[in-house]
């Protein structure tokens, strides 16, 4: 009596279509700069003088990131408004209940508004500042015969 379990083998035609869907970042930032950018200063008035938080942040605000990240068009929409004035981004990641990446600069009693999106295991909901799935573009892959 043999209890080996036999790994299940697909052909290799459908191991090669499958194709992970990419975002264009480009695209799906320009479709939420359209989307926030309608929106009056009401909108905005919570993020005055605060700090921005998304996990997809890592210690700082990397440069890298602005490619990726819809914090910079929050920041620049946000400023178009009389008096409102973000004071930066921070990440989100937390341990024991304090921010694990938080700048010296920043005093710990500081207004910290999450912008990001819906985090199932922080129990975190949906801001209305994060990007939505009607902004997301992927990337369109032509099969060659």
């Amino acid at each position: 009596m043999n209890s080996k379990k036999i790994r299940k083998r697909y052909p290799k035609e459908l191991l090669e279509t499958k194709i992970r869907k990419q975002i264009d970042w480009t695209k799906t930032l320009e479709n939420y700069e359209q989307r926030i950018s309608i929106c009056r200063r009401e909108f905005f008035l919570d993020l005055h003088e605060a700090y921005v938080s998304d996990y997809n942040l890592h210690r700082s605000y990397p440069e890298g990131r602005e490619k990726k990240s819809h914090i910079p068009i929050l920041m620049k929409m946000a400023a178009r408004h009389e008096n409102i004035r973000i004071l930066g981004a921070v990440s989100a990641n937390r341990k024991n209940g304090e921010y694990m990446y938080l700048p010296k600069e920043i005093p710990k009693n500081a207004k910290i508004v999450y912008v990001g999106k819906e985090n199932f295991i922080t129990g975190k909901p949906e801001s209305r500042y994060s990007i939505r799935r009607k902004d997301i573009v992927f990337f369109k892959f032509t099969s060659n015969p």
